[in-house]
This record gives C-alpha cells, sequence and structure tokens, in this order.
C-alpha cells in the first residue's frame, strides 16, 4: 500500500539564499518589522527606542499572536528574542514574575501575555494601557537588529554551495515514501512491536533518486549539530513566513513550492553523508540530546510538508513507524519512531540484533547474504550508539510531532539543554490548547 507524497499543481521552484533565513527585526533599534508607526508615536521614547517591549522565543504561537494584535493597533514595539539571547532567561523571569512567553511591558511596567492583550483590545483600552508614563520606568533594551540576523543568517561560506545544491534537487524526478504491508500493521497494532523494513522506503532527505550516486557534500565542513540547528532555524522562519496568527494555521502547501524549501532540502541532505558517523558517535550526552531533538523535529515538519495531514490510524502508522518519513543520517536511514523511541526514550530491546538469513540454516549462503548481514549489524551498532544513557522525562515536552497541541517549536543546544528543556516543560504545561 504506497504512502507517497501529496499532489501539488506547480512544481517546487529554485531556491535562491537570501542574506537570511529567518530575521524578525528591521532596524537596529530593535523595532519590529512591519509595525505600523504612527506620525507622532507618543508611544516611543525620546532616545528613539520603543517604549512597548516583548520578551519572546522563536515558534511561540501565543508570540505571534501578541505580535499580531500590537501591529493590528498600530503600536511600535521591540522584541527580546530569548533565542538569540538565552542569557535574558533570568531577567524575563524576575521581572515578569513567571517563565513564560511573551511577555509584554510598557517600560518597566507589565502588562502580561496575549490574553491580556486580547481583553485590553475588547474593552477598548488598548491604547491607553500602551501610554509609557513618567512611574514607568525606563524602557527595556530590546534585542539588536543585528544579534538578530547574526544568529539567524545562512553562513555567507555555504550560501553558494546551498543554492548550487538547491537548483540540483529542485530537478530530481524521484517520490519519497514507503510501501507498508498491512500485515505488519496489524501485528503493530495488536503487539505494540516495531519491525521497520527500510528496504521499502525512499528518506526525505536524499541529493539523487535512489540508486544513482550521491553528490559530494555541498558544506564539507559543517557540523552534524550545526546542520541540525539550521534546519530547525529554518522551520522556525518558515512556519512564521506561511502561518496565520488569528487562525493558528499554517499553509503547509505553499510553503512546499516556496524558495525556502528548496534551501531546506538541500542542508536536510547534508545530514546523509557517512562523513558525519564518527562526531554522532562522540557526542556528549546533552549535545546527543538536543541534536536528536532538533532532527526530530526537522523531520516532522519536512513529512507534513511532502505527505501532507492525514487522519487516521493507519496514516499515523505510515508516517512515523512504516516508516514514510524517514532520513539518510551519516549513511544509515533512521525513521521517526527510532529517533523517539529508540534513541532518544531508550526503549529496552528496541534495537534488536539482525537475524541470519533463513538460507544459513540449510548451509552456506552467498556472499551477498553476509554482505547484507554485516550492513544490517553496522546499522545496528550506530543507532545503539545514538542511544541516550538515560530517559529524560523533559523530552515529551520539545518533541513537536504536528499536532495542533503539540509543544512549540524550537532550537536546542547542548550547553544550554537543561534550562532550554526547563523552558519547554513550563510552557507545554501551562498551554490550554
Amino acid at each position: 500500500l504506497p504512502y507517497r507524497p501529496m499532489a501539488v499543481a506547480t512544481q517546487t521552484a529554485a531556491a535562491t539564499i537570501s542574506a537570511t533565513v529567518a530575521t524578525t527585526l528591521s532596524d537596529a533599534s530593535g523595532r519590529e518589522a512591519g509595525a505600523h508607526v504612527p506620525a507622532t508615536p507618543r508611544m516611543s521614547v525620546a532616545s528613539g527606542g520603543p517604549a512597548v517591549v516583548m520578551f519572546t522565543r522563536p515558534g511561540c504561537f501565543y508570540c505571534q499572536k501578541a505580535k499580531a494584535l500590537l501591529k493590528q493597533h498600530g503600536v511600535e514595539f521591540g522584541v527580546v528574542d530569548l533565542g538569540v539571547q538565552p542569557e535574558r532567561r533570568a531577567m524575563a523571569a524576575q521581572l515578569a514574575g513567571s517563565q513564560l512567553v511573551p511577555q509584554i511591558f510598557v517600560g518597566r511596567r507589565r502588562i502580561g501575555g496575549v490574553d491580556v492583550l486580547k481583553a485590553l483590545d475588547a474593552a477598548g483600552n488598548f491604547a491607553q494601557a500602551m501610554q509609557l508614563q513618567p512611574e514607568d520606568g525606563a524602557p527595556i533594551l530590546p534585542t539588536r537588529a543585528e544579534d538578530v540576523v547574526q544568529a539567524t543568517s545562512m553562513p555567507q561560506d555555504y550560501r553558494g554551495a546551498l543554492q548550487r545544491r538547491a537548483d540540483e534537487m529542485s530537478k530530481l524526478k524521484y517520490d519519497a515514501g514507503s510501501s507498508p504491508k498491512l500485515g505488519e500493521f496489524l501485528k503493530y497494532a495488536a503487539t505494540g512491536k516495531v519491525e521497520q523494513d527500510h528496504s521499502r522506503n525512499v528518506p526525505l532527505n536524499l541529493a539523487a533518486p535512489p540508486g544513482d550516486v550521491e553528490p559530494p557534500p555541498a558544506m564539507p565542513n559543517a557540523s552534524a549539530t550545526e546542520l541540525a540547528s539550521m534546519l530547525r532555524q529554518m522551520v522556525l522562519c518558515m512556519v512564521e513566513n506561511f502561518s496565520n496568527p488569528s487562525t493558528g494555521t499554517v499553509d503547509y502547501v505553499a510553503m512546499r513550492d516556496s524558495s525556502q524549501m528548496g534551501v531546506f532540502r538541500a542542508v536536510a541532505s547534508e545530514l546523509g553523508h557517512p562523513r558525519l558517523r564518527s562526531e554522532l558517535l562522540g557526542l556528549s550526552e546533552n549535545e546527543k540530546k538536543a541534536f536528536l531533538i532538533n532532527l526530530y523535529n526537522a523531520m516532522v515538519f519536512h513529512g507534513i510538508v511532502t505527505f501532507g495531514r492525514r487522519s487516521g490510524l493507519w496514516n499515523l502508522y505510515c508516517f512515523f513507524v512504516a516508516p514514510a518519513v524517514s532520513y539518510r543520517l551519516a549513511g544509515i536511514p533512521v525513521s521517526l519512531d527510532e529517533v523517539e523511541n529508540g534513541m532518544l526514550r531508550r526503549q529496552p530491546g528496541y534495537f534488536q540484533d539482525p537475524q541470519p538469513c533463513p538460507a544459513r540454516w540449510f548451509g552456506p549462503t552467498c556472499c551477498a547474504d553476509d554482505e547484507a548481514q554485516a550492513r544490517a549489524r553496522q546499522h545496528i551498532d550506530f543507532k545503539r550508539g545514538m542511544q541516550m544513557a538515560r530517559l529524560d522525562a523533559r523530552v515529551h515536552m520539545a518533541l513537536s510531532c504536528g499536532a495542533s497541541g503539540g509543544p512549540p517549536t524550537a532550537v536546542y543546544r547542548g550547553p544550554t539543554i537543561d534550562p532550554e528543556l526547563d523552558e519547554a516543560a513550563v510552557a507545554f504545561v501551562d498551554d490550554d490548547r
């Protein structure tokens, strides 16, 4: 039963790489892009900086809604991007008395989050509440635009190579996906035991059609952790560009045909090269955890853009388990279920030793059988090497499975993953969606 990409009327456009993958600020003063500035902006201070400042982080659905409300009322505002400046998390929590975002301030006077903005809007008190009063104190310094650009821009050394690779991949003619068997689905439904056959699956991030010679890396000096972080940063940019804050919906069909998605595919293909294997196996526990979370979320996003949203147990099985959504990671195919339950959650007995060919029971087998067994053993050893040493329950609050009530997207980093996961857990528990 083939599980193939959704059909669309247009082909993927050749990608063009702009100077930045994502940028939310428009000038050095930290003003939000797209905000209408009144002719006599009583909301601004003499220094030229915005009086209204919002603490936010990448991928925050409620932050997008809050920005939309502020822009709707013509409020000039700045943002403190906690993804760009994680060192300001403690300041945000101290000023707001909460780790949740968004948090809007006028000077040092706390307004609150998006629910407060909605209430002010409904009561007709929005403009009055946004006026800076003498007792409000000095405005909070927003994140500088140049810091956002530096944190979210595509490295200059990579742009030309990625441009060429994205153009090449836009011309590829093959369908990713799988051909799962109904019997295996019924067995999984009855026992919960996963038996994945990657031989019937075509990974999403191939740089050449199956069976063809893969091209050399476009970014031979990029590390695996850098590539995964780049993918997640690009996801955050595209979700914001193609989302409707008022409805919370994302136009994945339009996104699939976008130039940004072409660049995303080019970066994803870099993760497939075997050169990354030794680096991945040598990651520390926190670096590995951050990498796998970023990888999983990027794969889910890639899968939704490719296959669309399909309801029903069969389609969920195809998407996560069969596996229709898989990546070639360091030369080895991995599925969403393997990343989540085999590596991050470290389920006991998940990665079983490969079974010998039945023909061996009756005597020697051919060299091809021996090669297949050696390859299967190599794949299992790599996947076991990518398993976490222990389960971190907070991971559940960081994995975005594509559901409307799932955790917001974010970019996780090894050195700061503990406070980042703490923040994700708080946000997930407080989210009422």
